[in-house]
């Protein structure tokens, strides 16, 4: 994260999601994009649990292997909007 004071960064780490890999490095595979992002999680629930867990997915991903990691898809993103912006969501379902 970048910010013109210590202030306004802590910020971003608090409340924006870091930059993908494949946005600050375009020719990444995507199964790295994933396992980075998981490492990066907000919760420590959606973290790797343990070094070994990452370890294990980053084998994988070396021999070629399906990750067992990280979660992705449409539900994954839209649950993780939803916490991000559940204020604005709150005062929709109420205005309705």
């Amino acid at each position: 994260f970048q910010g013109r004071d210590p202030w306004s960064v802590i910020q971003q780490v608090v409340h924006a999601d870091p930059e993908p890999v494949t946005k600050r490095c375009p020719g990444a595979p995507r199964e790295l994009d994933l396992i980075c992002r998981k490492c990066m999680e907000k919760a420590p629930v959606e973290r790797y649990a343990s070094a070994a867990d990452l370890a294990d997915d980053l084998e994988r991903y070396l021999r070629g292997d399906a990750l067992t990691g990280p979660r992705t898809g449409f539900w994954y993103s839209a649950r993780k909007s939803a916490r991000r912006h559940w204020r604005s969501l709150a005062s929709v379902g109420a205005l309705v």
